[in-house]
């Protein structure tokens, strides 16, 4: 028999030294029927400002809001906040926006097509946190931030829309999954450790993209950067899409001892040197170019790109296959020539 406690919400809260308004463990619909403020309680259905760590799920459809910090905004509590349209913006202020951290519990948040969220020009993000499992989902809006500090299990995931980070990344500890979508970097993206899966969409990185000790794969999205700078016995593994870089030092990329861009068998992948010629880019691949973490400077093609520029592939396995059938129909042309003599 199952026992239906009798403990009223506002109580319950009080008990557990939470905060409480009156849409604790609900449902809040954002309405803007007084006026642009988060923290009117008339601008959202039931009235009441939604509270951070009481796991009430916050619905955004239309409309405009605005948070004014009087302190960290967090989400948390096992809440889910979903825009659909409309926008947010964190109006100043430099305070946290946590979402999921080991302080508030776990969160997910949702931006659909037609949303812009804005977490405001000086603001942070934090995402996860200790085992708190967060997901950040940009699902077709925008999503604008100074800066992210992802920590595991936490994840980023951008399907479509845009993502775009003016400041650096804090940290990059836990899951970054780039699906589809944009997603703008303003300056050097450094991760360290995480696991980073870019398998569509487009990457585009101001600065240098430097792999420092992350599991990084591009598996299908477009990179661009200035330069690609990899620590020492550090890799990214390439499988498809395309990597741009612009810059010239090092022939485009810079490398610790063993660090390297890892084409995979099979690999569909381009590199393209926007401003390094083919005779220069054929030296990259002595080291810092490998395949299956091998050197291998006959599997790849090096080619003419644009004015100035190259590009590096993988020749095709078909091709190897074909020159051999090739040489294996010339010499049996061959020994039958000499048998007819």
């Amino acid at each position: 028999m199952k026992i239906k406690s009798s403990i009223p919400p506002a109580i319950a809260c009080l008990v557990a030294g939470v905060a409480c308004s009156s849409s604790a463990f609900g449902q809040a619909v954002w309405t803007g029927a007084i006026d642009t403020s988060y923290q009117t309680a008339g601008n959202w259905s039931p009235s009441g400002v939604p509270t951070s760590t009481s796991g009430t799920s916050v619905t955004i459809d239309s409309g405009d809001v605005v948070y004014t910090p009087g302190g960290d905004f967090l989400v948390g509590g096992g809440a889910t906040y979903t825009m659909n349209g409309g926008s947010f913006i964190q109006a100043t202020g430099n305070n946290w926006m946590k979402f999921g951290t080991n302080t508030v519990g776990d969160a997910t948040l949702i931006f659909n097509s037609g949303s812009s969220f804005n977490a405001g020009t000086s603001a942070r993000m934090m995402i996860g946190d200790f085992n708190r499992n967060t997901l950040f989902h940009v699902n077709g809006g925008t999503v604008t931030t100074n800066a992210i500090n992802l920590r595991a299990p936490g994840t980023i995931k951008v399907s479509s829309g845009e993502l775009n980070i003016t400041a650096a990344f804090i940290e990059s500890l836990g899951n970054f999954q780039i699906e589809g979508g944009t997603v703008n970097f303003s300056q050097t993206y450094a991760p360290t450790a995480g696991i980073l899966t870019f398998s569509g969409g487009s990457v585009d990185i101001t600065g240098q993209l430097q792999q420092a000790g992350a599991d990084l794969t591009i598996s299908g999205s477009d990179v661009s950067a200035t330069l690609l700078s990899l620590a020492a016995a550090s890799t990214i593994n390439f499988t498809a899409g395309t990597i741009t870089i612009s810059g010239t030092t090092d022939n485009g990329i810079t490398a610790g001892a063993d660090g390297y861009l890892n084409f995979l068998t099979g690999s569909s992948g381009q590199l393209i040197l926007e401003n390094v010629d083919s005779g220069l880019a054929a030296s990259l691949l002595t080291d810092r170019i490998r395949l299956d973490g091998a050197v291998n400077a006959g599997a790849f093609a090096v080619a003419d790109f644009g004015i100035g520029g190259s590009s590096i592939s993988l020749i095709p396995e078909s091709s190897h296959y074909a020159i051999g059938f090739g040489f294996a129909v010339l010499a049996v042309g061959l020994i039958r020539r000499r048998q007819t003599k």
